[in-house]
């Protein structure tokens, strides 16, 4: 295994990189659940001797070390992560280095395939794919924090025929674009006075709203001012009415939130994701198929997730009202099955 080192900012805001044991126990679960699926993938692929692999976001390098061994001796694999301290020993045909996607300049030459899983999500790069000064928001990019505010200003300004441009480009290569409205409009409200009124913090622990979520040293820390997060405000209905478009072209989304980023409180901001998408225009039904069958189906388990069936994982809510005739009904959750056993 060969390493190296390319300077990189950090994730948005603090991400997971700090937690230790805790990190390494979450990755090492991700390989457990989704590398059989992952590999079953590649292999349709055809990854054979002495192909060229570039696996972004190695985690802890689990597809990459199956890639090496497909690959053979004189093939490559070189796998990139914003963190290497939960690497496990590769084998030595694979060339591992600190890379943030966002940022950095990928590797010289071509690839045979490109493998990454669980990384791009929040439509990221849309904007600058559709925005008619696309070197600017590249350049903007170098600062993490920077690109985000830059191409999340972006969005009003853009053509509806360019955003149907990278649309329709997306859809042909077959992207599955995870939207993470929740968490864009859970920033734009940073500034609100309201804020810390939000039924869902009540299951937050204290110190975590106190230290980590204290929304004034969050936007300092992103050069953020109630005028930025104002005009966030109104990008929002513009991501909307994308995402509508998108599927009404025939591309596939499916719901996540980047939880647990600030103020993206888990379980329920998947609840407020569905409820963006149906103001967005998706019916019930979409929405709630974004994150059931089509969530399984892309992450490779739909075997045993996503839909009611037999054979299938018994995991279950069971809900007071009809959610394809009110989204909000997903809230109201009167008993939680898990694998056949009543929990709650």
């Amino acid at each position: 295994m060969t390493t190296t080192s390319v300077p990189t900012e950090t994730y948005l805001f603090e991400r997971r990189s700090d937690l230790g044991d805790l990190e390494s126990r979450r990755l090492h679960a991700i390989a457990d659940l989704f590398d059989p699926a992952t590999r079953r993938l590649l292999a349709q692929v055809g990854v054979a001797r002495g192909w060229r692999c570039l696996e972004v976001a190695a985690g802890t390098g689990s597809v990459a070390a199956w890639l090496a061994d497909q690959v053979g001796p004189e093939g490559e694999v070189f796998a990139t992560d914003i963190d290497l301290t939960h690497l496990v020993e590769l084998p030595p045909n694979v060339t591992y280095a600190q890379h943030d996607i966002v940022t950095d300049s990928l590797p010289e030459g071509a690839f045979d395939v490109v493998h990454t899983r669980l990384l791009l999500e929040h439509l990221s790069g849309i904007a600058d794919a559709a925005s008619a000064e696309p070197q600017r928001l590249y350049k903007a990019h170098d600062d993490f924090l920077g690109g985000w505010t830059a191409f999340e200003l972006e969005w009003p300004s853009l053509k509806p025929a360019a955003l149907d441009r990278v649309a329709r480009a997306l859809i042909e290569r077959k992207v599955v674009l995870v939207p993470t409205l929740a968490l864009h409009e859970a920033f734009s409200r940073l500034a609100d006075s309201d804020l810390r009124l939000d039924p869902a913090l009540a299951d937050v622990p204290a110190d975590v709203l106190n230290r980590s979520w204290d929304p004034a040293d969050i936007m300092a820390r992103a050069h953020w001012t109630p005028q930025v997060l104002a005009a966030f405000k109104r990008t929002l209905p513009v991501l909307q009415r994308f995402v509508k478009s998108y599927r009404q072209l025939g591309g596939r989304i499916v719901a996540g939130t980047d939880t647990p980023q600030q103020f993206v409180v888990p379980g329920s901001s998947l609840h407020r994701e569905l409820e963006l998408y149906v103001a967005a225009g998706l019916t019930p039904a979409a929405a709630l198929k974004s994150a059931t069958a089509d969530a399984a189906d892309l992450l490779g388990i739909a075997d045993r997730a996503g839909t009611v069936d037999v054979g299938k994982d018994a995991d279950l809510v069971l809900l007071d009202g009809d959610p394809l005739t009110e989204i909000r009904a997903t809230r109201r959750i009167v008993a939680v099955i898990r694998g056949g056993v009543l929990v709650h």
